[in-house]
């Protein structure tokens, strides 16, 4: 599945990895990785995530994966191995 964050104004997104569970009930599988949700911005937008840790998990920044031609950067999360999310380079996801 996927938050497509493009398009005029500012736009924001906040997620907890429950978050990210409750929202995506379809995996997005590239070769033997599988994530729950990607995340799509534009360059020069407002575009703003903020990644809520909880006291089960903290959320870091990891590798980077290639779908459908795009490179996103990959985020998980500590408390759950399923717990991954491909995002935009063109946002800079805030954790807190």
């Amino acid at each position: 599945e996927k938050i497509d964050l493009t398009g005029a104004g500012t736009n924001n997104l906040t997620l907890s990895a429950l978050d990210l569970f409750d929202l995506s009930d379809t995996d997005i599988r590239i070769g033997s990785n599988t994530y729950q949700l990607a995340v799509d911005g534009d360059a020069g937008g407002v575009d703003q995530l903020t990644l809520r840790n909880t006291v089960g998990g903290i959320w870091s920044a990891g590798a980077t994966e290639v779908m459908g031609g795009a490179t996103y950067n990959v985020y998980a999360n500590s408390g759950s191995s399923a717990a991954k999310l491909l995002v935009d380079p063109d946002i800079t996801p805030t954790i807190v």
